[in-house]
């Protein structure tokens, strides 16, 4: 019964109704492709002491694909348990169905070349909700859609046996609830692994209210790489919102110093050094909050300098992101290369090992300066600090130096977003500089970019206009003076520093004046305008 390509259509045998083809014999179906236009077919185990096998034969072209449209047409139904199709070529399902209608069946890629699982993008079709898949032959495996391995009663296996299975973006949901690597558990493995690589590369694993051991058996390349699982031990079963819901969901990705980051983070704050270059994102569903499973989180790294980011080894500890950075957690087990962070309640937040003695930082998340009716208020928040002794708040004088405002207690360490501020009684009536001034324990010093305020109206000395010309590479300001004066101009940059400090002069009326910019590069700086009458600032960016 072998033909290059055998079809198996639905108006076929319409004489005799719905063509069954049941399969209870050790004999196998030979054929180098497997097209289903509709067909029933049925897997039946219970007729033959053995499991039957459907073999799909032709190498790399020994392709299945189900292109049923619509219902259950073409669906392969299982009576009682076992019976394997064995698929050497890609698994094609581009019909509305998920190809199974009833669990015990055994799907096993034993191909030469490279498999996918699709429908492949653009062909249409739904995800295969597999009951047994198996991993053999010789080659990766690689998702090109959605897919589920476990059935519906959640009591099959994916074995990955010593293959290995590229997420490709995609998510795979596991249904069984087991933990383990045995015969009976949910996801075993010998040498093979899940190769995620991206935060949207999800093993999304119902666990329901289970225990025990629950292994994302992840490697950081597809040939020759390291094993680096995730292993989310359950101690206390979580409380589920809806039965059998219970869901935790694991990617995990490598990124270069820390240059793409999960879609949550919105900062890694100063010092990326800080971290390693591998971020863990958790989707965890079905579960009443705070009644989430309580685990033990083993993070496994790659100990080689390039994911570690230059973090020493010794130093590793867990951070997680919940709307910033938290406290570095957990036990280094450098020997096996993981941290373990016990008793958690894991929720929905990305992770990332970071340096324990030395991690993510002192984050300024802004800082500002208000007017009010007779002060100026300055606000500055942070996202963490670490070290923190106090902050200085500084504001520039009539003779070019910063004079301190107030000062404000550190929080020491902190990984939690907090909130300052200061009030200035001697800024209402003219235009102000600020910058803020943070001193550790250990006397290091850190000041702030400069931040400006006006709160006087200088229609005496109205500035109409000021930009740079290109061509003369000076700054051009016009100013409307009610009276002559004297004053002097000075540039800061966006850190303080003078650049340039200089004396001019307008008379009564409209002037026109062009300040040099000789040497000055190009960025955002500061001018400052002065006399015993007023300051004016103005932030002006520079392009020549």
């Amino acid at each position: 019964m072998s033909v290059k390509n055998y079809i198996l259509n639905k108006y076929l045998f319409s004489l005799v109704g719905i063509f069954c083809l049941s399969l209870f014999f050790m004999s196998p179906l030979f054929a180098q492709g497997l097209i289903n236009n509709g067909a029933a077919i049925t897997i039946n185990a219970n007729a033959s002491s053995a499991a039957p096998y459907l073999i799909i034969n032709g190498g790399a072209n020994g392709i299945f694909t189900n292109q049923a449209s619509g219902g259950s047409q073409g669906q392969i139904t299982v009576l009682n348990t076992g019976g394997t199709m064995i698929v050497p070529g890609n698994w094609n399902n581009t019909a509305s169905n998920s190809v199974f209608s009833g669990d015990g069946s055994t799907v096993l890629l034993n191909g030469s070349n490279t498999q996918r699982i699709g429908p492949v993008s653009g062909s249409g079709g739904v995800q295969t909700g597999f009951f047994n898949l198996t991993l053999g032959g010789t080659q990766v495996k690689t998702l090109d859609v959605n897919a589920s391995v476990g059935g519906t009663d959640g009591s099959g296996i994916l074995d990955l046996s010593d293959r290995m299975l590229e997420l490709n973006q995609n998510t795979l949901t596991v249904t069984n609830s087991t933990s383990g690597t045995s015969a009976t558990s949910a996801v075993r493995f010998t040498t093979g692994g899940i190769y995620s690589e991206s935060e949207n590369s999800i093993v999304s694993w119902k666990m329901k209210t289970s225990s025990g051991n629950h292994i994302y058996p992840f490697w950081n390349a597809l040939t020759a790489g390291t094993y680096i699982p995730l292993e989310f031990n359950v101690s206390a079963a979580g409380s589920e919102s809806t039965l059998n819901t219970g869901t935790v969901g694991i990617s995990t990705f490598y990124s270069a110093n820390n240059a793409t980051t999960p879609a949550s983070v919105t900062n890694m704050l100063p010092a990326e050094t800080n971290a390693a270059d591998r971020f863990w994102s958790f989707t965890v569903s079905g579960y009443t909050s705070g009644s989430e499973p309580t685990t033990d989180l083993y993070f496994h790294y790659d100990p080689s300098s390039s994911e570690r980011g230059g973090v020493s080894e010794a130093n590793l500890l867990a951070q997680e992101w919940n709307a910033n950075w938290q406290t570095p957690v957990g036990t280094l087990n450098d020997p096996s290369d993981y941290v373990l962070v016990s008793g958690k309640k894991p929720k929905s937040n990305p992770w990332v090992l970071g340096n324990g003695p030395s991690p993510l930082p002192v984050s300024l998340l802004s800082l500002t300066a208000e007017c009010e009716s007779n002060y100026v208020k300055i606000n500055w928040t942070t996202a963490s600090e670490r070290n923190n002794k106090m902050f200085v708040v500084e504001r520039l004088n009539a003779f070019n130096s910063f004079v301190p405002v107030d000062s404000v207690a550190g929080a020491g360490n902190s990984y939690r977003i907090k909130n300052y501020s200061v009030k200035d009684m001697n800024c209402s009536d003219k235009s102000c500089y600020y910058r803020l001034k943070q001193i550790d324990f250990d006397g290091a010093v850190e000041y702030s970019k400069l931040v400006a305020v006006s709160c006087q109206n200088n229609k005496d000395f109205d500035i109409l206009k000021l930009s740079e010309d290109a061509e003369t590479k000076n700054l051009v300001l016009m100013v409307n003076a009610s009276e002559n004066e004297d004053f002097t101009y000075t540039l800061y940059n966006s850190v303080g520093q003078q650049i340039l400090n200089n004396q001019s002069s307008v008379s009564k009326g409209i002037n026109t004046l062009n300040l040099d910019l000789f040497g000055v590069s190009q960025g955002v700086y500061f001018l400052v305008i002065k006399n015993e009458k007023r300051m004016i600032v103005k932030k002006i960016p520079i392009n020549n």
